[in-house]
């Protein structure tokens, strides 16, 4: 290769690259091998401290490790005020009700270092493309609530309650149902296919839970797009009782709804040759028009089911039986040709 100047590759959230074991192959290679990779070549990885990545490449002569509790907290801070001001520079108000960019520097004060804090708090004033919300009277909000020793847990919990109505146990029911429902993927899914994965007699749309939670989510308001929390923070926050409170999220409940969800997506969905071809006679490479078949025939939440369904069954709490004596198990058996064919 020839490359004239630096080369600057970048690995933000090495811990977030699967588990320690799916981890092993490119810590190894971080530890070893990137040496040999010519002298204008440098790598910038973020994680958080875990102790297979701190153990495989903290202490290795070509690495400088730099913790972030040893940056110097005014620079820290200076960097989250540049950043809210390029957000929210622009607003009609601010000024009028907090001038000297006294709005920026309180915002910047509140997040504590935590540039996290300070992008899910804009998305919050700017009510995140929403109608109808004023951006004033969302910073004096998030101005006027009480600080906490957890900053960040505080702008969260103050963001839910102020959204969703925590007196009403049947929509809280609904809330965690949702986001149970979004924690427990294994793979982030659309509005569309978190709708299609219910096992619910009384079929809920999570759009009305997940629509107002632009500024922590993603794919708000959009069928077709992943939904996902924006940050870990944020899921590590539902999944924490001391931490959410009433907006606690209990996921390890949520693996066997999930699990007959999907079996019954494939008991309704899968049938033979799906997709339709000509002959089984061929390898799947001579079929030109393979992948069109496939986007037609097999649905984003079917192929989710056939390729998650033995997880989430995994991961369910044992009591005796998963299934009930009324649900279905046919296509375990005859069926389960089917499923190999869909994969």
């Amino acid at each position: 290769m020839n490359t004239v100047g630096p080369v600057v590759i970048v690995i933000d959230g090495l811990d977030k690259c699967g588990d320690e074991m799916s981890r092993k192959v490119i810590l190894s290679i971080l530890a070893e091998a990137v040496r040999h990779l010519p002298s204008n070549f440098r790598i910038l990885i973020t994680a958080r401290p875990e102790s297979d990545i701190e153990k495989a490449i903290v202490s290795k002569p070509h690495v400088l490790c730099k913790r972030m509790d040893t940056i110097n907290a005014k620079s820290t801070s200076d960097d989250i005020a540049l950043y809210i001001q390029a957000q929210l520079s622009d607003i009609e108000g601010l000024e009028r009700k907090w001038p000297n960019k006294s709005w920026c520097l309180q915002l910047a004060k509140r997040s504590e270092g935590l540039f996290q804090w300070a992008f899910t708090a804009c998305h919050f004033i700017t009510g995140d493309g929403k109608s109808g919300l004023d951006p004033v009277e969302q910073l004096n909000i998030l101005l006027s609530s009480a600080s906490s020793t957890s900053n960040l847990d505080q702008l969260y919990f103050n963001i839910l309650t102020r959204t969703f109505p925590v007196d009403n146990m049947t929509f809280m029911d609904r809330f965690r149902l949702v986001l149970g429902r979004v924690l427990a993927t294994r793979k982030p899914l659309s509005i569309t296919s978190l709708n299609k994965l219910s096992c619910e007699t009384n079929t809920v749309d999570v759009s009305l839970v997940i629509n107002p939670l632009g500024s922590l989510l993603s794919g708000v308001g959009q069928q077709a797009v992943a939904v996902h929390p924006l940050h870990t923070s944020f899921r590590d926050f539902l999944m924490d009782s001391t931490r959410s409170k009433t907006f606690f999220v209990n996921i390890s409940q949520h693996y066997r709804k999930l699990a007959l969800a999907l079996m019954n997506v494939m008991r309704k969905e899968l049938r033979f040759n799906i997709c339709d071809l000509t002959t089984s006679h061929i390898h799947n490479i001579e079929i030109p028009d393979l992948p069109v078949r496939i986007n037609r025939a097999i649905s984003l939440h079917l192929s989710y089911s056939c390729r998650f369904w033995a997880d989430h069954l995994q991961a369910t709490a044992y009591k005796g039986r998963v299934l009930n004596a009324d649900e279905p198990t046919n296509w375990l058996t005859g069926d389960f040709r089917i499923l190999l064919h869909s994969l």
